[in-house]
């Protein structure tokens, strides 16, 4: 595995997003629209805490987002825009069309899978580290080292499950996942992969979370329903810009692993 500058590639993951901030407007509208009518669904049932019922209620959301992404993922390393542009050459254009065609589909069902996955995990987690604590809480004994241990384990394992989390980049590009695998090599990998993750998100994270503190005061139940709708609007803006600047940072990351090189798309 060659290394990665993971400086360099959230560089240009930024620049990349601003760049070609138009076109992934005009890309993300109907995701966003879709986005923000399952997170009021949620909202409005109460179902913030039950992960199983949001994920599932957001499923078109993340097949949405899924057929965005896989659509940059394609612009960033082919070139390829949407919508297809023709060339009047009836058998390439059906070829070429098929072909993006499976990616992005692809690249869609295994972001949405993705999505769902880590809910699960997430669930699960919750449930086992709440039993522990239950456990021990009805214990005498002092807190063992069991949560301390599992802790470990599930970050470690968590890890290096991180390489997985960005596989709707190499089916997006019909790339084999058994060769994706093979070429990122061993743990490395995902720590390369989660220090790009963390200089792509903590930033406009940082940022949005100072902006919603001084703008959005009052977050509690017992907000207004125009408040509690407007932070919902910021939030699903907010969320769909970290998946486009993460997506690039983490493309632009593997295209050194991997040896498939992104191509830096034209500046207008």
């Amino acid at each position: 595995m060659a290394s990665v500058d993971i400086i360099e590639a959230s560089g240009k993951a930024y620049l990349l997003v601003w760049r070609e901030r138009a076109y992934l407007w005009k890309l993300a509208m109907v995701p966003i629209l879709i986005k923000l009518v399952c997170e009021v669904t949620v909202l409005s049932l109460g179902l913030g805490g039950d992960f199983i019922k949001t994920g599932l209620i957001s499923l078109p959301s993340y097949l949405a987002e899924g057929w965005m992404l896989s659509h940059f993922v394609r612009l960033i390393f082919l070139d390829h825009r949407w919508p297809f542009r023709p060339s009047g050459d009836m058998d390439s254009d059906m070829k070429k069309l098929h072909e993006r065609a499976r990616g992005v589909m692809g690249g869609m069902v295994v972001y949405a899978l993705i999505k769902v996955l880590m809910i699960g995990f997430v669930a699960f987690s919750y449930d086992a580290m709440g039993g522990i604590e239950q456990m021990e809480s009805n214990s005498d004994k002092e807190p063992s080292a069991i949560m301390f241990l599992l802790s470990i384990v599930m970050l470690s394992g968590f890890i290096w499950l991180f390489r997985f989390f960005w596989l709707y980049i190499p089916v997006a590009l019909n790339f084999s996942i058994r060769e994706y695998t093979r070429r990122l090599g061993g743990y490395n990998a995902s720590l390369w992969l989660v220090g790009t993750w963390l200089i792509c998100f903590i930033p406009i994270f940082f940022v949005f979370s100072i902006v919603a503190s001084i703008v959005f005061i009052d977050l509690s139940p017992t907000a207004s329903a125009m408040s509690q709708f407007m932070f919902c609007v910021s939030r699903v803006l907010v969320d769909t810009l970290l998946m486009l600047v993460i997506t690039a940072g983490i493309s632009h990351a593997l295209s050194g692993m991997i040896g498939k090189q992104a191509k830096p798309t034209p500046k207008k």
